[in-house]
C-alpha cells in the first residue's frame, strides 16, 4: 500500500537533481536593481521547488515574485526594521523545539525535506533556517511598521482585504522599482 506522502516524496526527490543541473547553466542576470540581482538560475531553481505545489507561474511572474520579496526586504533595511541573524537563529531554535513536539510522521517529513535539500539537520537548523527566519522576521517587522504608520490598514472584520492590500503595496514597490531596474530578456 502506498503512503499519502509518496507523491510529495516523488516530486521533491527531483528537486536536488534539478538544482544541481541548474548549476551547469551559464549564469545570466535577468533583473538588476542596486544590490538586488536575479539570475536565470534563480528562476530555474524556483521552478524546481515549485514542483511540490500545484502552482505554475510564468518566468515573468517568478521574476516579479523574487524581486518583490527582495525589494520588500530592502525597504525594511532602509526603515531600520530588519531582523538580525541572531534573531533568525533564535526563531530557528524555537521552531526546531516546536517540531520536536510534533507527531513522528511530521518530524520524518521535515527530515526528508531537509535531506532533499542536500543538507543534514545541523546544517539546516544552524545555517539555512536562521537566514530564512531572518527574512521572515524582517518582512513581519516591516508589515507591522506599515500598519503602525497607517500605510496599510487591517480590519478584523475583513482580514482577506489586508492580504490584498499588502499584495498591492508590494506590487507597487515592484512597479516603482522597474522604472530604475535593468530587466533583461532571457
Amino acid at each position: 500500500m502506498l503512503s499519502a506522502e509518496t507523491p510529495l516524496e516523488t516530486k521533491s526527490s527531483q528537486i536536488p537533481k534539478q538544482v544541481e543541473s541548474n548549476l551547469q547553466l551559464e549564469t545570466k542576470t535577468i533583473f538588476q536593481l542596486d544590490k538586488i540581482s536575479i539570475t536565470n538560475q534563480d528562476v530555474e531553481n524556483f521552478k524546481a521547488y515549485q514542483q511540490i505545489g500545484d502552482s505554475s507561474l510564468t518566468d515573468k511572474e517568478i521574476i516579479e515574485q523574487l524581486a518583490t520579496e527582495q525589494i520588500y526586504l530592502s525597504v525594511a533595511q532602509q526603515k531600520n526594521v530588519a531582523a538580525t541573524l541572531e534573531e533568525g537563529k533564535q526563531e530557528a531554535l524555537k521552531n526546531r523545539e516546536i517540531l520536536k513536539t510534533q507527531p513522528q510522521n511530521i518530524q520524518n517529513t521535515q527530515l526528508k525535506l531537509i535531506k532533499l535539500m542536500g543538507l543534514d539537520e545541523e546544517e539546516y537548523w544552524n545555517d539555512f533556517a536562521p537566514k530564512e527566519y531572518q527574512k521572515i522576521l524582517t518582512a513581519q517587522n516591516l508589515t507591522k511598521l506599515l500598519l503602525e504608520e497607517n500605510i496599510l490598514k487591517y480590519n478584523s472584520n475583513q482580514p482577506q482585504e489586508f492580504g490584498k492590500e499588502l499584495k498591492a503595496y508590494k506590487h507597487n514597490l515592484y512597479v516603482q522599482a522597474l522604472k530604475k531596474a535593468n530587466v533583461l530578456p532571457e
